[in-house]
């Protein structure tokens, strides 16, 4: 692979700091952009090859540079995170399973206000309304201008068809709009997660186990399965399971 000289000298810690900078990822990626064509028209004042590898064929000058600007914005595009990630970061079991959402554990009040910086839209809360009797989640959502649902799972015993439908629902009307969805660890997101991923998807058992870690299934995987296995016989699934 031949790389222009002038490419190869662009400061990747300079655009480390750029991405803590902007935060908004489409204004980075324009300034490293302009920074590469920058590079680039030097390049074409003075082209200096540099080889990189043992084939010696003539490459078009144009085509080395085209080369080294898809490498430079593919490194830099890998280096960046979305502005949600980074403030979210410090949320409680916090994970980025798909575009547009986000799972965690527990929020606390003192979340709200990086959740508002975040982005954030909706928030589907799969917690009972007992579990955090000193913070209404609620009235923080709506004073903060974020829309919010309560689908409250108790645990294995509401792993039924009704609430993975409701489920499915919420997830569905939230669309593209940036969406967290918690509980108190994020087990149960990711219950409900797989749940749904095999009965709207049509997922395999494990695929849906799979799917459901992604967004902090542990604990009540064993009754996931049981579940997965009871409606493959036929069973309606809304027969609640167990309490565990």
């Amino acid at each position: 692979m031949v790389l222009c000289r002038g490419i190869q000298s662009i400061e990747w810690v300079s655009a480390r700091t750029a991405i803590k900078s902007f935060g908004d990822r489409d204004r980075f990626m324009m300034t490293t952009l302009s920074l590469l064509l920058a590079r680039t028209i030097q390049c074409v004042v003075e082209p200096r090859p540099v080889i990189l590898c043992a084939p010696q064929r003539k490459v078009p000058e144009m085509i080395r540079l085209l080369l080294s600007i898809a490498f430079g914005v593919a490194s830099v595009a890998a280096m960046a995170t979305s502005p949600a990630q980074d403030g979210l970061s410090r949320l409680f079991n916090v994970a980025f399973p798909a575009s547009h959402r986000i799972a965690s554990g527990r929020l606390q009040p003192g979340d709200m206000a990086a959740l508002k910086h975040a982005g954030i839209r909706n928030v589907i809360d799969l917690s009972v309304d007992n579990e955090t009797p000193d913070f209404d989640e609620a009235a923080a959502m709506h004073a903060a201008g974020i829309e919010y649902h309560n689908l409250p799972i108790r645990g294995a015993q509401d792993l039924t068809r009704t609430n993975v439908g409701q489920f499915n629902r919420l997830l569905l009307d939230a669309g593209t709009e940036s969406t967290l969805v918690h509980c108190a660890s994020s087990n149960r997101v990711g219950a409900m997660i797989a749940l749904r991923a095999a009965l709207i998807y049509g997922e395999s058992t494990e695929a849906a186990l799979t799917e459901g870690r992604r967004w902090g299934l542990k604990s009540l995987q064993p009754a996931v399965r049981e579940r997965l296995a009871a409606w493959s016989t036929g069973a309606s699934g809304n027969t609640p399971l167990p309490a565990r």
